[in-house]
Parts: structure tokens; sequence; C-alpha cells
């Protein structure tokens, strides 16, 4: 009996500790709600999947690559930067969507990182009439590029200037392989016409100057960008009718889900973008005064008398395996990523 009394005791008093417990935590009369990050319900764009991305490495002012180290492991990581790459971060801004560079070596290895899923969005592409391959791109085109002919400065001021492939009979020419074009007008180059590709701008403006070539087929606006960086606009002529204007897409592989799960919302602002044409001039513009000033000090290319030794930037290390490397990149970003997503996490966690 004494017992029993015991325990009703002990529950009377543990009733009357939770009630008078609840009774001081208060009533809320509004909803209470948490602050939760929706975009971990994106396929792709949140902290711990952000997209990843890749641009041309080195064809100012529509993308370049830079790489650095970070200081606390020392591991090199890429930014890219450029007319694309600005549209692209003012999408991800705009719906606050989370990316990662991916440091390739090449547009080759682009392309195939693409095509095996380590790359979303290639930033800068033309179009490809190949009805096998697997690209699709994000329509529209954010740029046409004219592709015009350089040539050196006569002395004769009446001397014409060289518009078509006609004028060039008989003559040996250059184009920049980084700029992707040969492909595009191969099958118009006259077979009286001689045309090699050569590695980098600097490159082909020495051999113009040295006069071991005699044109330059190369675009007008990467012309007009690399001949601020080297300052010899003043030796160099070209012929104002263009020869061809391709477009520049971005472009993705049709089975990505990240890319088609973005298509469109981003096909939306392309269009947005592109037909406010002072918008994407002024980013243009920005873009090659940023390559020019990194140039700034340097002396005009004219007083560089000696050949530098060629290096070819399209093609990757002899000694690297390809899906190697992308796979150990992969693994990099992805802890990246994690990391990334646990500092963000962390805000959200103090309730």
């Amino acid at each position: 009996m004494k017992k029993k009394f015991f325990w009703a005791v002990c529950a009377i008093f543990a009733i009357a500790v939770v009630f008078f417990t609840l009774d001081a935590v208060g009533y809320e009369e509004k909803t209470l709600h948490r602050i939760v990050d929706k975009k971990r319900n994106l396929i792709c764009g949140s902290s711990e999947k952000p997209i990843r991305v890749a641009g041309y490495m080195n064809y100012p002012p529509f993308g370049w690559k830079e790489v650095y180290e970070r200081k606390l492991d020392a591991i090199p990581y890429a930014i890219y930067y450029g007319l694309g790459v600005e549209l692209f971060k003012r999408f991800a801004e705009k719906y606050d969507l989370r990316y990662q560079y991916v440091n390739a070596f090449n547009h080759e290895e682009v392309q195939y990182a693409l095509s095996h899923g380590y790359v979303d969005i290639l930033l800068g592409d033309y179009y490809n009439a190949n009805s096998y391959s697997s690209m699709k791109y994000f329509y529209p085109g954010y740029i046409a590029n004219p592709l015009i002919i350089v040539t050196l400065k006569s002395d004769d001021e009446n001397a014409p200037i060289p518009e078509t492939w006609e004028d060039l009979k008989g003559k040996k020419g250059i184009m920049r392989s980084e700029e992707r074009i040969f492909d595009l007008l191969y099958s118009k180059i006259p077979s009286d016409v001689q045309v090699e590709k050569v590695e980098g701008a600097k490159r082909a403006f020495q051999l113009l100057l040295r006069k071991e070539a005699d044109f330059l087929i190369t675009s007008q606006i990467a012309y007009e960008t690399e001949m601020r960086r080297f300052k010899v606009g003043d030796y160099f002529v070209y012929g104002k009718k263009p020869i061809m204007s391709p477009v520049i897409f971005m472009t993705y592989q049709g089975n990505n889900p990240c890319a088609n799960s973005l298509k469109g919302k981003f096909e939306e602002y392309l269009k947005e973008a592109t037909a406010d044409k002072s918008l994407v001039l002024s980013i243009l513009s920005s873009q090659i005064i940023e390559w020019e000033n990194k140039f700034i000090k340097q002396k005009s290319l004219m007083f560089e008398t000696e050949n530098e030794p060629e290096t070819n930037e399209e093609n990757s290390k002899k000694d690297m395996a390809l899906d190697e490397y992308l796979k150990e990149q992969k693994k990099q970003l992805d802890l990246d990523a994690i990391r990334n997503s646990a500092v963000e996490s962390a805000r959200f966690s103090n309730f």
C-alpha cells in the first residue's frame, strides 16, 4: 500500500514538472519557421553539388584561364575569365547558383571531359554541324565573331588590303590553333593558298613582323585585344569585310542532367542578355581592358628580337593519363564542394 502511494505521488509530481515546464516556455501565437536551404533540392547549383564549368583557355577576350595555388595545400586551381565566363557568372548570381571551374589543359580535353560528365557546361565553342555529335547548344549564341585577314602595313599607302581568298592566292599565311577556326574555313581555302596553324598570338604576330608569313586569319575582336597587349597596332592593317562571322555558343552533353535542368532558365537569361547589345559590348570592353592592363608595363613586341621556343598549348603532357587526371581533379572538386557545403550549412545550424 505504501508502495502504491509512493508511485502515485511520483507520477503526480512528474506531471506537475512537465506541466509547469511547458507553461514556462510560453505559447507562440505565430508559426515558427526554420531557414531551409532550398538549393539542396536542385540537381546542381547547390554548395554540395556545384555546376562544373570550363571556358576558352587562351582566347581573350572571349575567354582565358589563369592557374593559382592554394596556400594551405599548394594544390593548383583554375579561374577562367572572359565574355562567356562573365555572362555565366551573372546568370549564376541571379539564381544564387554555385559553380566550380574545371582545370583542363586544352580544348580537346574539355570536350572529352564534357562528354564523360566531368564538366557540365563549356562556356565557349562554335557550332558543329556533325549529326553524330552528342554536344548540344544553349540558344542563342552570345556573340558573332567576324574573321578577318591581317597583313603587315605596306609602305605604299595605295596598296590594296586583302579581303577575300582571291586576294591571297600565291601567298602563305597562318591561323592561331587556339582560335579553332581552321576547321571552319578549311573547305574554303583555295589550293594555291598556303595556311599553317601556329600556337599563340605572340608567335603569330612575330611571324608577320618578320615577314615569315604574308597574312594572318584571325578574329577581329581577338586581334584588337592582342594588338593592345603587344602594342603593335601601327604595324598592321586588315580588311574591313570579314570572310566569315561564326557565332560562339555555350555547349553541354545531351545526357547531362545538370545542364538539362538549367537549360530553360539559362536560355531565357541568354536571350534577354544578348538582346541588350550595350550590355554585351560593355562586358566585352571590360574584358579587353582587363587583358590589356595585365601587360600594361610590357614593352612592344617590336623590341623582342629573338624567337622564343615554340610551345604547343593545345597538346597535353604525353605522360599524363587523361582519365586519371580528370578523376583525381573530380575527387578534389568533390572534397572542396563538401567543405563549402559544410561552411554554408553552419550558417543555418544556430537555432
